[in-house]
């Protein structure tokens, strides 16, 4: 991946998954099949994220909601929060980021 680029979300209606939509496929199917990501694979899923143009905030949210339901604190990890200040950030959600240090 070219982490200078920003990458381009994908609609719905576009058949061709991005490298950031296959990444989230395999990190649900991981997800489901019981595997807990680290915190590398964590950070680098949102840091994708957030370069999206535009920044798919929700979509960051949804993943930290979804390892925190596995009795998990992703945002403790520092590695993990600052991704996800990274991704708040980029939307300009000064609010967001704040929730992170919480």
């Amino acid at each position: 991946w070219d982490f200078e680029t920003p990458f381009v979300s994908k609609t719905p209606a576009e058949e061709d998954e991005g490298p950031v939509d296959t990444s989230l496929g395999l990190f649900y199917e991981m997800i489901d099949a019981g595997l807990n990501p680290n915190a590398v694979t964590l950070s680098v899923l949102l840091e994708a994220l957030a370069r999206c143009t535009p920044p798919r905030v929700s979509e960051a949210w949804k993943i930290v909601g979804r390892v925190e339901r596995m009795k998990k604190n992703p945002l403790s990890h520092r590695r993990v929060g600052t991704a996800m200040i990274s991704v708040c950030a980029r939307d300009l959600d000064l609010g967001g980021a704040i929730n992170c240090f919480r």
